[in-house]
């Protein structure tokens, strides 16, 4: 039958013929033929590095929106310039340290008054939940301070 194998070793070792590894490079060399790139590809990979350099301007542009071509909170200022007076809806939810909704919070918005060029005020007391929300602001830059 079978003859049993001795626990100091594995049947394989005693089979196997041990061998040292080797390393050896194949020689192999990637060669390119021509060293001209073809029109086309020339072409490609110059409007590659364009629109790469025109998406890294565009990231810039973005990241610094004081300084640029464009300028978000600009844009959106000037959009509430020409909005109607009393036009303006600001919405939303309190939130304490643990994520719950703060109720009773006062929401207190203030704005500079173009014409009389003095701050005016609103204020409003959340609900149980959080949410509050104020009607007929004039659009444009306001102050908001939560008081709880």
């Amino acid at each position: 039958m079978a003859e049993a194998v001795s626990e100091s070793g594995d049947y394989l070792d005693e089979v196997v013929e041990e061998t040292p590894l080797l390393f050896a490079s194949s020689g192999a060399v990637l060669t390119i033929e021509d060293p001209h790139l073809h029109p086309i590809g020339r072409a490609i990979a110059i409007f590659l590095i364009f629109v790469s350099m025109l998406g890294f301007l565009n990231g810039l542009d973005y990241a610094s929106p004081d300084d640029g071509l464009v300028r978000p909170d600009e844009f959106v200022y000037r959009l509430a310039q020409t909005a109607p007076e009393e036009t303006a809806t600001f919405r939303g939810t309190v939130f304490d340290h643990e994520g719950a909704g703060l109720a009773n919070a006062t929401v207190y918005i203030s704005w500079l008054n173009t014409t009389s060029n003095m701050w005016v005020s609103t204020e409003n007391l959340t609900e149980d939940d959080g949410s509050f929300e104020i009607q007929r602001l004039n659009p444009g830059l306001v102050r908001v301070d939560i008081i709880a």
